[in-house]
């Protein structure tokens, strides 16, 4: 059901596009950078990325659990989603998850998936040519993300560069929230942090005459360690930690009485295993811990427990 919603939003907001129809709540869906209602592109964008885990999960050894169309059409419109959606994080989280596929299912790879995201590539080349006055627009993230690899070149050969020309006008603000947590956490107690929520409470005292500005450290180590301090930071790493362990040890220790039931059993825990992996590698960009999808794989967490049984 949380893979067939999010193709439900996917597919509403690519109808949109190509044909806009007024229908209240639902209109907004198809305006650049799609954020699935979540007013926020970054926060959605996790619900199809953990889509490309869990499309894939099999009840048995040569049956996925969601039909073949529904996954076909899951692919097709993914290259859409990536430059109507706009994250680069998403782009290069996106890459892994695909690599991981190739190298794991192979023959799989080649057979169902790299077809549909060829089409879902040329159905995008479509749109782009169709309307032309949007395709440079889109390619503003393409931009920043080219003038960024240029800085860190420029850095790390010890030239000079200038600040506010080679990164999105969001991410020099990042940047100084994250500098700014940082020197209030250095005058603060390093065991506890500044204490929760006392960055968002600074930042609109500072920042109370400006329309636009930044409330959350956007990396969610940092904003732990800032907030929370070594232990806020220590207490949640524990805890994902194990989270690894058991789903890695569910999901991939080799059993050599696996039968036919377990398929779906371990299928599912390399599904959330990888979860866990993209949501710590969006966190470093992103501060996600306080949006709902950390507690959606808690929540599968605590169910998987019982699939064995079901």
């Amino acid at each position: 059901s949380f893979c067939g919603f999010s193709l439900f939003i996917m597919a509403v907001s690519f109808l949109m596009v190509i044909w806009p129809f007024d229908v209240p709540g639902l209109s907004v869906l198809g305006h650049y950078p799609w954020d699935g209602l979540m007013d926020n592109r970054n926060a959605y964008v996790i619900v199809p990325l953990l889509c490309m885990l869990f499309v894939e999960c099999r009840k048995d050894v040569f049956r996925a659990v969601l039909p073949p169309w529904m996954r076909m059409f899951f692919w097709i419109l993914l290259p859409v989603l990536a430059l109507y959606n706009g994250s680069r994080t998403a782009w290069v989280l996106m890459i892994v998850i695909l690599l991981g596929h190739m190298v794991l299912h192979m023959r799989y790879f080649l057979r169902h998936i790299f077809p549909a995201l060829v089409l879902g590539g040329c159905l995008l080349g479509a749109l782009l040519y169709a309307n032309p006055g949007i395709a440079k627009y889109k390619n503003s993230q393409i931009q920043v993300m080219g003038r960024t690899m240029s800085t860190f070149s420029q850095v790390i050969k010890g030239e000079d560069y200038d600040i506010e020309q080679s990164f999105h006008k969001y991410d020099h603000d990042r940047w100084e929230a994250l500098s700014e947590g940082w020197a209030l956490y250095r005058k603060s107690n390093p065991i506890l942090g500044i204490g929760l929520g006392e960055y968002k409470q600074y930042a609109n005292a500072k920042y109370k005459d400006i329309k636009e500005y930044i409330i959350t450290i956007h990396c969610s180590a940092c904003w732990l360690l800032i907030e929370t301090g070594l232990f806020g930071l220590a207490s949640y790493s524990s805890f994902y930690i194990l989270a690894l362990f058991i789903t890695y040890r569910r999901g991939f220790q080799r059993q050599a009485d696996l039968q036919q039931m377990d398929v779906f059993y371990r299928s599912f825990h390399r599904a959330v295993f990888g979860a866990l992996i993209i949501l710590a590698g969006f966190s470093l960009m992103h501060e996600i811990l306080y949006t709902r999808y950390l507690w959606f794989i808690l929540g599968m967490l605590m169910v998987s427990s019982k699939l064995k049984r079901i």
